[in-house]
């Protein structure tokens, strides 16, 4: 029994032993085992760059040169040319006179209403002060003549209303009298309204018709001296008399053009458009033209006018440009710009592409409270780290999965494996990777990349 107790004493000796000099080989040998592991690099991963979807087409149309500001000037009142005095070709400038018609007619107007205004003001004076004494005292004298007048054709009515009763007189007798009462007792009537509207002054209402009056001779006198201004004609804006339509010592009345006058600085392209450039017209990008007689100048061009109804007898819409001059032509000189010519209008339009399409693999969900269902992408940064970006998808077929919003031309994307990715990780790209990053397989398989990560998607690696 107590062989048996060494025997087991010793074997637990020997045990223990054992195990604490493995212990101590083992932790001697720890740090030499860390340093012969390579320090880890980060995941290599698989990019695709977004290229530029949109491309540009151009539309060629004949287009039409002309001046873009033109005038034909007319008079705005009627009358005689005076003076006449400009050619065809003349240059001009804002304010120059080009014609004028006779003014006597229209200054004696103006004297006549100044003198109707001059009396309606010293009638309203008169209103306003009341009449003068020697007036209220002739008025005086005439009303007391007027009663007396009254009183003796009243006394002699009466006596022959007595005498028509009783037979004496007759009926035109008796009619004689009452007339002659009637009109003195209306002339002194007269005389004694006169009398008080003398002393009193001119009723209100007098007055306000007077002032009222006096108004509209001033407007009268106003437009009778704007009249007189518009005898004379002059140039709106610095220009060159393209065209006369009148002569001198000629009748002329408003409206009716009598000159052109343009303005050689500017110029307008008139053409015809079918509907698809009425619809696309956001999409234009740029407009030149060229024109036959200078061709070798290149007149930049912006829409003015675009129409929206078809032009009479033709399936086409007008469209006016903005003709921009180049520097080297001198407008004032006309050199190579002339109204009239042909050329033609080059129109480049946006011509979008279909939608983006990237590899499916490149696609993942984010499956937490606020992102529950949307699509995101791995965004590579300059700076080696990725960006989840979410991403609005198309349709899903066998050449990848539309990209309708959330990524744009020149973004570099990872395109496989982002399922083992998060975001802010930096990763290696295949063409950054070397061969002193890869670790050597074993049995003589091929080396793959440390940290490589796994291409689990079977669906084929889609190039744009």
């Amino acid at each position: 029994m107590s062989a048996n107790r060494q025997v087991c004493k010793l074997f637990s000796f020997l045990v223990i032993f054992l195990t604490g000099s493995n212990l101590f080989l083992t932790g001697t040998g720890c740090k030499e085992h860390r340093e012969t592991v390579p320090e880890k690099l980060p995941p290599l991963v698989r990019t695709l760059t977004i290229p530029t979807a949109d491309k540009t087409e151009q539309r060629t149309f004949p287009v039409l040169l002309r001046e873009g500001e033109t005038a034909r000037l007319s008079f705005r009142v009627p009358g005689q040319i005076q003076e006449f005095n400009v050619h065809v070709g003349q240059s001009l400038k804002t304010g120059d006179v080009i014609a004028r018609l006779d003014p006597v007619d229209f200054e004696l107007a103006i004297k006549r209403i100044e003198s109707s205004l001059a009396e309606a003001h010293a009638g309203l004076r008169a209103m306003q002060n009341g009449a003068r004494r020697e007036d209220v005292a002739t008025l005086e004298s005439q009303l007391t003549a007027a009663t007396s007048q009254w009183e003796t054709a009243e006394k002699q009515f009466r006596r022959m209303e007595n005498l028509k009763k009783d037979g004496t007189v007759s009926d035109v007798q008796y009619d004689l009298a009452k007339s002659t009462r009637d009109s003195a007792l209306s002339a002194k009537e007269s005389y004694q309204s006169q009398l008080e509207k003398a002393k009193k002054g001119s009723r209100e209402e007098e007055i306000e018709m007077t002032q009222a009056k006096i108004a509209g001779l001033e407007v009268d006198l106003q437009l009778a001296q704007v009249a007189l201004e518009h005898t004379v004609l002059k140039a709106p804006f610095d220009g060159i008399i393209a065209e006369k339509f009148s002569d001198n010592h000629e009748i002329v009345v408003p409206g009716i053009a009598v000159v052109s006058l343009v303005n050689p600085t500017t110029f307008e392209g008139e053409l015809s458009v079918p509907e698809e450039i009425v619809l696309r017209k956001n999409e234009i990008q740029r407009i030149e033209c060229v024109f036959d007689k200078i061709s070798s100048d290149i007149f930049p061009a912006t829409v003015k006018e675009m129409g929206v109804a078809a032009q009479n007898g033709k399936l086409a819409y007008p469209l006016t440009l903005n003709i921009e001059l180049p520097a080297n032509v001198n407008p004032e000189n006309q050199q190579g710009v002339l109204s009239g010519m042909v050329g033609v209008a080059y129109i480049d339009l946006a011509s979008p592409g279909s939608p983006q399409k990237i590899p499916t693999t490149a696609i993942f969900s984010d499956h937490n409270a606020e992102s529950s269902g949307e699509s995101f992408v791995f965004i590579l940064n300059q700076d080696g780290t990725i960006s989840k970006r979410p991403v609005k998808t198309g349709v899903f077929d066998e050449q990848g999965v539309q990209i309708l919003d959330g990524l744009n031309p020149g973004d570099t994307i990872v395109s496989a494996g982002v399922r083992f990715l998060k975001d802010g990780q930096k990763v290696r790209t295949e063409d950054g990777s070397s061969s002193e990053n890869s670790v050597p397989a074993e049995n003589g398989a091929p080396a793959v990349p440390p940290n490589a990560v796994p291409e689990t998607d079977n669906l084929p690696n889609i190039s744009l």
